[in-house]
């Protein structure tokens, strides 16, 4: 019996997600030479043995098959449902209009935040080339672009297809491109090229790479280049996915520091119910 290998984060036919792709497929007797492994793999019974034990070690939801259908109008239920990350987000964009709400609370007070500190950003130092990394349906990266004002290249980048195409409807004037973050080094954007890269709520769907994707961003940078990052932070209880690599903020600016930025600022939002932290960092 023959399986193919699939792995959570991911809405097509690839290996595994982020870092452990070769991990996984090494593992499975696939050894390859060069970049991460992006087509299915056909693999044998035993191989898909070895591959969800070398999975679990990693931290990667492995099944064989299909992406399965699921029927269902709750944004839950494609990305992070009872402690386990799903990540099916391009059946969740094809089946929910705005699953997140960020089109319907593109004014948000979260989004005010993000775009004040784009601005502050702005006032330091020249910024005309920005990635918005993880764009949904492009309400923030307008945002940034109005705050921003003429002159500015941005670009938003997310992994489901029908979300770009939708952003690309909405915001004709603004690049967007079908990208995997756990692959953010085949962005076809030159090392050192960028002034800014923002990326909101996105921090939880990239987690089993994300020390991996914010070395990435740094390289992406030019020397003093700006990231913003926004997040929202469960109460404790409210979700058990991904506490034990991010538990708290602090754990997400060790993740920044670490990756070789150096943190600028941060603001916390409602820290008792909603928490949301807002930090801004800089590239050396």
């Amino acid at each position: 019996m023959n399986g193919v290998l699939m792995a959570a984060g991911c809405s097509k036919r690839v290996s595994v997600g982020g870092r452990d792709r070769r991990a996984v497929a090494a593992a499975a007797g696939d050894v390859r030479a060069g970049g991460p492994v992006t087509e299915a793999l056909e693999l044998t019974r035993a191989d898909m043995d070895v591959a969800h034990d070398a999975a679990a070690k990693v931290g990667v939801s492995v099944w064989e098959g299909s992406m399965p259908d699921i029927d269902s109008t709750d944004y839950h239920d494609f990305v992070i449902k009872d402690g386990t990350l799903i990540g099916d987000f391009e059946q969740m964009y094809r089946r929910i209009d705005d699953p997140w709400g960020t089109v319907r609370h593109a004014q948000s007070l979260k989004n005010d935040l993000v775009v004040a500190l784009v601005r502050h950003v702005a006032s330091q130092s020249p910024v005309t080339r920005v990635l918005h990394a993880g764009c949904a349906l492009g309400a923030l990266t307008a945002r940034v672009r109005d705050a921003l004002g003429a002159g500015v290249e941005i670009t938003g980048c997310d992994i489901s297809v029908t979300a770009v195409e939708k952003a690309a409807a909405r915001h004709r004037d603004i690049r967007f491109l079908v990208q995997d973050l756990a692959q953010v080094e085949a962005l076809p954007l030159a090392p050192g090229s960028l002034d800014l890269i923002v990326m909101a709520e996105t921090m939880w769907y990239v987690l089993p790479f994300l020390g991996r994707l914010l070395r990435g961003f740094r390289m992406l940078l030019r020397p003093g280049g700006h990231l913003v990052m926004q997040q929202f932070f469960p109460q404790p209880g409210e979700q058990t996915y991904g506490r034990e690599i991010v538990a708290a903020p602090d754990d997400l600016l060790r993740f920044i520091t670490e990756a070789g930025f150096a943190v600028g600022a941060e603001a916390h939002l409602d820290p008792r119910r909603n928490h949301s932290m807002l930090v801004w960092a800089t590239a050396p």
